[in-house]
């Protein structure tokens, strides 16, 4: 069994790696958002219509994270992260 902490370490790490993650996947998103903006005039055919309605589900999926979850889920491990922080101190 692990100690506390090495689990507090643990989870100073994944909340680095979430929050890059989270950087990443935001500025991915609004780069492919553009992208798809400036060919929406000029593409309008059947297979533009089928990739639309196979986007649609992932970029509605992509827009709730990096515009909600995403922020939330980090705060969550920054909460746990810091009372884990304070007990370790004696601070509890």
């Amino acid at each position: 069994m692990e100690s506390l902490d090495t689990t507090f370490e643990r989870m100073k790490l994944f909340e680095q790696s979430l929050g890059r993650f989270n950087d990443r996947l935001s500025e991915t998103y609004r780069f492919l958002a553009e992208r798809h903006d400036a060919a929406r005039d000029d593409w309008q055919d059947k297979f533009a219509r089928d990739y639309e309605a196979a986007w649609a589900p992932l970029e509605s999926g992509l827009r709730q994270w990096c515009t909600k979850e995403g922020t939330q889920y980090l705060a969550v491990m920054e909460e746990k992260a810091r009372l884990l922080q304070r007990y370790l101190d004696g601070d509890w």
